[in-house]
């Protein structure tokens, strides 16, 4: 299990709808997504053909999503003062890392990074 996280400095309402639109995540994910059905096995369909479902989701707090390699959780919880904690869990389901999930857990960093500014930005 991989676990990465990142405050972004805006409401928790705003990250999530920011998040579910799939028209940003070209702007911070290395997958674009073409579209996205954000409900129990919806599905999500990236613009590579790989295609995720939706397996748990409560609106504005957390969605759980998994392809035949890994399952992935991406939870948004509110901070005292306002912002934005967001932290992503990776379960690799077919994955074997040579090096112990580093550079995956590197990719996902850096994934975060560009999420929250890309957000704040919009914000």
């Amino acid at each position: 299990m991989l676990k990465s996280e990142i405050v972004v400095e805006l409401p928790p309402y705003f990250v999530w709808a920011y998040f579910t639109q799939p028209d940003n995540w070209h702007r911070w994910s290395r997958l674009s997504l073409s579209t996205a059905h954000w409900e129990v096995g919806g599905r999500l369909r990236f613009e590579k053909g790989m295609i995720s479902t939706v397996s748990a989701i409560k609106e504005g707090s957390f969605v759980t999503f998994a392809d035949d390699w890994s399952e992935e959780t991406w939870e948004f919880e509110p901070t005292p003062d306002g912002h934005t904690f967001v932290r992503v869990t990776e379960n690799p389901k077919a994955m074997n890392y040579t090096d112990h999930g580093a550079g995956a857990l590197e990719k996902t960093r850096k994934a975060l990074e560009k999420f929250k500014a890309a957000a704040e930005h919009a914000g």
